[in-house]
């Protein structure tokens, strides 16, 4: 039997605080997707809509703030 998992995207350029965030949200159930840039995290929001994003304001290439949270739907 296939169950849905609902998809949270992990935008962060520490590692240390990736690993922390994606092993608390596979316990929570969710399906994850990692990138380790802002001008990644647009890329990847062109082609998903995640359940959840969890976004770091200081990112490399391009901050949260800058074009990732105007470019994510409401």
């Amino acid at each position: 039997m296939y169950l849905w998992k609902p998809i949270a995207l992990i935008v962060e350029d520490d590692r240390d605080i990736v690993a922390l965030f994606r092993h608390v949200l596979d316990i929570a159930g969710y399906q994850t997707g990692i990138v380790l840039d802002g001008k990644d995290a647009v890329d990847r929001l062109e082609v998903m809509r995640p359940n959840i994003v969890l976004l770091d304001l200081q990112l490399p290439r391009m901050s949260g703030i800058e074009k990732i949270l105007k470019r994510m739907p409401g």
